[in-house]
């Protein structure tokens, strides 16, 4: 169904088995800011849609909205649109932390039990594993002078006076530059342990 509702999101799934009947999945996403009105209306035409398939229905989600206060008008129009296609809302535990069924489980009230197993429920003691903390040291590169590196490099031996030896070169190349670097670094207060360990490397 490609139809598009102003007061909700679905994704319309179909489950085909070789088995048993097919199983109409529809999974709703109402947010809490739409019209209800609106969304009675709405529903109700998605319902229209699919109600005489011959495929089992299951629609679930997120309704975002108080069904178990059946002294309210928009939770007593909901539930004259589920008896009125005939359908069964099966939660009765609350599904959020204030203690309200927002989440819905909702099938025929003449389809069979999609499952023959209960909900199994258990507590589990885990234990939280305390975040590990580390200092590190950066250095932006936005605050690094470009010009200061460029005046020492120009002054360097690297371009004044290069070697013709290709590795007496990288190596005044590794050491120039490292030099460099630990001044820059230096001149920032910002020259870790492990910027020494890697520039002296470099310097070798």
């Amino acid at each position: 169904m490609n139809r598009q509702f102003d007061s909700f999101e679905f994704i319309d799934l179909l489950i085909k088995s070789n088995s048993c009947r097919d199983i109409r999945v529809l999974v709703i996403y109402r947010p809490p800011s739409c019209n209800f009105s609106l969304f009675i209306d709405e529903f109700g035409c998605l319902l229209e849609q699919h109600i005489t398939d011959s495929s089992l229905l299951l629609v679930a989600g997120d309704f975002n909205y108080h069904i178990d206060n059946v002294a309210h008008k928009p939770s007593s129009d909901f539930c004259n649109l589920l008896c009125l296609f005939n359908l069964k809302q099966h939660l009765d535990k609350p599904t959020h932390s204030a203690i309200y069924i927002l989440d819905l489980l909702i099938t025929r009230v003449c389809d069979p039990d999609l499952s023959d197993h209960f909900v199994v429920h258990c507590d589990i003691l885990i234990t939280k594993p305390s975040f590990e903390r580390k200092e590190i040291e950066v250095c932006k590169l936005k605050t690094i002078d470009t010009t200061m590196i460029c005046d020492e490099l120009f002054n360097s031996s690297l371009l004044l006076h290069p070697p013709e030896d290709l590795h007496q070169l990288v190596s005044l190349y590794n050491s120039v530059l490292a030099a460099i670097w630990i001044n820059m670094l230096q001149s920032e207060g910002v020259l870790s342990p492990f910027a020494l360990l890697l520039l002296g490397i470099l310097r070798r």
